[in-house]
């Protein structure tokens, strides 16, 4: 009896045996070579990922638009205006001036018929951005003040108000008619959508917002969620001069770029040359 005891308790203090401190170099050895390898990679995973929800996003956004008209036959409200009350985009909006391929939008003030348009469209009331107010103030999150236990304060959308009107360049970056006549027989207009937007309180939780692991795209210095861009003026029949619309049209959302403005299908190119620069196979 005494034998076996001995054998089974011998047996068990076995069984119970810890790692050696060679086992342990080695498991940290092998750890810090995944470490090396892994690490470097990381940065290019993250950014991949936020390039495919933003691929995703733009798609989404466009069908929360189209489902808000359906619903409620007007399109969103309050939505940011990208210029200041006191004139001018905001400094902390990317519109790519200075970059590849210039500007995208530039501050312009709307004309009577621009307003009718945006009016008759259901865009009533812009909600106004401020340069660093201190306090909760957030260039993404929350542009409009110090406190965000109050609502922005907000612009009728009237004749003069300024606003982001896109360039020749934001035309071609989106893919949009008027490009090649220089934009003088079309004109666009662009509003951020964010949480104060009519679209997030009816028919969606929050707002999304688009940014990467770099420091052009940070949310915390960049004004970085989502825009919807509307048409106010087309030509008609050949005439170069715009003619404005009765009811402005929504033409597409986009993001901002360091190199202006973004779309789903440049996402989706981005995505697949970073693929091709680690998979150089492919």
């Amino acid at each position: 009896m005494s034998f076996r005891f001995r054998q089974r308790g011998r047996f068990n203090r076995d069984s119970r045996r810890g790692l050696t401190l060679l086992e342990l170099v080695v498991v940290l050895a092998i750890l810090v070579a995944l470490g090396g390898l892994l690490v470097p990679m990381l940065g290019n995973y993250l950014h991949r990922a936020n390039i495919a929800s933003c691929t995703v996003n733009i798609p989404e956004l466009d069908k929360w638009i189209q489902a808000y008209v359906n619903l409620y036959s007007t399109y969103p409200d309050r939505m940011d205006n990208l210029c200041l009350a006191g004139g001018g985009l905001a400094s902390y909006v990317q519109t790519g001036e200075g970059g590849e391929y210039g500007a995208s939008f530039t501050a312009v003030e709307l004309t009577a018929d621009d307003a009718a348009a945006l009016n008759g469209a259901g865009i009533t009331t812009l909600c106004n951005i401020v340069e660093d107010a201190g306090g909760d103030w957030n260039p993404t999150f929350w542009p409009y003040g110090a406190d965000r236990s109050t609502l922005p304060s907000m612009t009728p959308v009237a004749e003069g108000v300024e606003v982001g009107t896109l360039t020749p360049v934001g035309m071609r970056l989106m893919g949009l008619p008027g490009a090649a006549t220089g934009a003088t027989n079309y004109k666009y207009v662009i509003f951020g959508l964010n949480t104060p937007c009519t679209l997030f309180r009816n028919m969606a939780q929050e707002a999304p917002y688009h940014f990467a692991d770099t420091e052009i795209e940070d949310p915390a210095t960049f004004y970085m969620p989502f825009a919807a861009v509307f048409m106010v003026a087309r030509p008609n029949a050949g005439d170069t001069a715009p003619v404005p619309l009765s009811s402005a049209r929504y033409v597409g959302t986009i993001a901002f770029h360091d190199f202006g403005l973004s779309t789903a299908g440049m996402h989706t190119q981005e995505w697949w040359n970073r693929l091709k620069d680690e998979r150089p196979d492919l």
